[in-house]
């Protein structure tokens, strides 16, 4: 599967920015998942809640009109979630209405990713692109053949 270059480099970047915190502090210190918090006074077009069986499960970032980056942990239940069983709404506070309701149609889990620390992302490819505009990531797209790190 090819991606487009400015996908990857957004993925990346991203991936570099969740895995970071992991980083810091002692060795041994395993990254722990971002769980809880507050409720959002503002809507963000951007965002996007994951839901399993009608229910909010996770929350993802729209990073192109087709694809939203999440936390592995959250296409996982009591195994791999398949895609057919997640549904995303985008740019509502309200779990149940408003916003865009888009299917997903792929995960791209990254390999061995659940036992090694700091790698807790996954990509979701919607079923079809939304009109939502995504979060930006990065002002410029990375040279051809350039060496990545996530």
């Amino acid at each position: 599967m090819l991606l487009p270059r400015s996908l990857v480099a957004a993925g990346i970047a991203l991936g570099v920015a969740v895995a970071a915190p992991a980083f810091t502090g002692t060795a041994s210190a395993a990254p722990k998942p971002i769980v809880g918090g507050e409720q959002a006074t503002s809507t963000y077009s951007f965002m996007g809640s994951i839901q399993v069986n009608g229910g909010h499960y996770c929350g993802a970032s729209l990073i192109s009109p087709g694809w939203m980056v999440t936390a592995l942990h959250c296409t996982y239940g009591n195994g791999p979630l398949p895609a057919s069983a997640l549904r995303v709404r985008i740019g509502s506070n309200d779990h149940l209405s408003g916003g865009t309701l888009a299917g997903v149609s792929q995960i791209v889990r990254p390999s061995n990713s659940q036992s090694m620390p700091g790698q807790d992302i996954a990509l979701l490819r919607l079923s079809s692109q939304v009109s939502n505009t995504p979060v930006p990531i990065t002002g410029a797209t990375p040279a051809d053949n350039s060496a990545t790190r996530l």
